[in-house]
């Protein structure tokens, strides 16, 4: 074979060779700047999400902090509250869960106050919401299925919270709801007006 050509082939080779390398090299930096700018944004979208879990878990820490003051007030205040309202209770009871024999499913009932003829379901929040005043008495439709102890007793509804949403105690007021709030930020007291007229949800003769 011609010495020339073989010259001009290795020439030719070395030539890819050399090509093939400087692309694998432009590559290799395409590649790299892919990683980094990855990495960078991996790295800021994790911190974001560590910033936003430690504000959750900050703001979750806040709420049941205030959640449980209230109900420590709530705990020491509300049969008074409703006694000057005219009702007949004497005692409370907060985070009550009872379950029925034949099912594994509790009725939760946040405060609970009672006589000898009236008990008073309360649902408490940090802010009550108008959704919740239908939900809870509803919630409350088979209340003496699980506490059949004070079926011989007039059931009425309660909410009781922090913050309210516009509009939410003017519907517990015409639902016929006891509304329990805050004023002077320490004090329990019963925000419904001179001329509440409370609903009965159920009568005794209503679950006999």
């Amino acid at each position: 074979m011609d010495p020339y050509l073989i010259e001009k082939g290795f020439q030719r080779v070395y030539q890819l060779f050399k090509e093939t390398g400087q692309q694998f090299k432009a590559t290799d930096t395409q590649f790299r700047e892919i990683t980094d700018e990855f990495e960078r944004k991996f790295k800021q979208i994790t911190n974001d999400n560590i910033q936003k879990t430690q504000a959750l878990m900050v703001s979750e820490k806040i709420y049941l902090t205030h959640y449980a003051w209230f109900m420590d007030l709530l705990t020491a205040s509300a049969v008074r509250v409703l006694r000057k309202t005219g009702l007949k209770v004497d005692t409370s009871a907060v985070r009550i869960a009872m379950f029925k024999p034949d099912t594994c499913r509790p009725k939760k009932i946040d405060l609970l106050c009672w006589g000898r003829k009236t008990v008073v379901a309360f649902k408490v929040k940090s802010c009550i919401n108008i959704e919740d005043i239908g939900q809870h008495e509803q919630y409350l439709n088979d209340f003496f299925q699980f506490f059949p102890e004070f079926s011989d007793m007039t059931l009425y509804a309660g909410i009781a919270g922090l913050d309210f949403q516009q509009g939410c105690r003017q519907k517990a007021f015409d639902t016929g709801l006891y509304v329990l709030g805050l004023v002077d930020d320490n004090q329990v007291c019963c925000l419904t007006s001179d001329d509440f007229k409370p609903r009965k949800l159920i009568m005794q003769m209503d679950h006999e």
